[in-house]
């Protein structure tokens, strides 16, 4: 599935991200004032949330780096949801400008997640995810689900948007809107579209 030569280079990759997400999300958790001159207050529940989930992935990538050569191939596919979310969350806070003592390290984070998939996609054999058994997902539930949550959070975030357009002033949370809305409806794409039958 892998080329056996970048195996060992994800690996390190995957380490260097454990040990700098559990970090900053840990002192991030315990210190959450880091984030006041730079986040407003209804936003800083959603960043102590995020942090805590950052945590929880940063020990499942642990677990998952030490199954990967005891496993099955289809630990991947756990491996690249993982180190998709650290792209993502991360994603929001460099562009966000977050400044705390921690903005290296979520460009850090940011940057080392994008090089890692880059490569896992580009050493893959694309076959071996073809093959793989989905009939049992219920792709059509996912699809709905996913559709209407993006309505959903497009309706509150219009609610932001628009006002913020008619005022000419950049909302906090300006890059929240485009990468949820990249993943969500990207996501509900793909599922509804492996849902209808051909």
């Amino acid at each position: 599935m892998l080329k056996t030569k970048y195996i060992k280079t994800l690996e390190i990759l995957t380490s260097i991200l454990i040990i700098i997400t559990f970090i900053v999300s840990l002192y991030s958790i315990l210190n959450i004032q880091i984030y006041k001159p730079f986040t407003p207050d209804s936003l800083l529940p959603g960043v102590l949330s995020q942090d805590v989930v950052s945590i929880v992935v940063s020990i499942l990538l642990l677990v998952v780096l030490v199954k990967l050569h005891n496993s099955s191939e289809k630990i991947y596919l756990v491996w690249i949801a993982l180190i998709g979310y650290l792209f993502y969350a991360y994603g929001i806070y460099a562009f966000d400008r977050v400044y705390t003592m921690f903005f290296l390290c979520y460009i850090a984070i940011f940057s080392l997640s994008l090089f890692s998939l880059i490569i896992f996609f580009s050493s893959i054999d694309l076959d071996y995810f073809i093959e793989i058994r989905t009939e049992h997902i219920p792709r059509r539930s996912i699809a709905v689900f996913l559709f209407l949550l993006g309505i959903l959070f497009t309706f509150s975030w219009l609610k932001i948007i628009i006002p913020s357009m008619i005022d000419k002033i950049q909302p906090d949370g300006n890059s929240i809107f485009v990468l949820r809305s990249l993943f969500f409806y990207s996501l509900a794409h793909s599922y509804s579209d492996k849902a209808v039958p051909e």
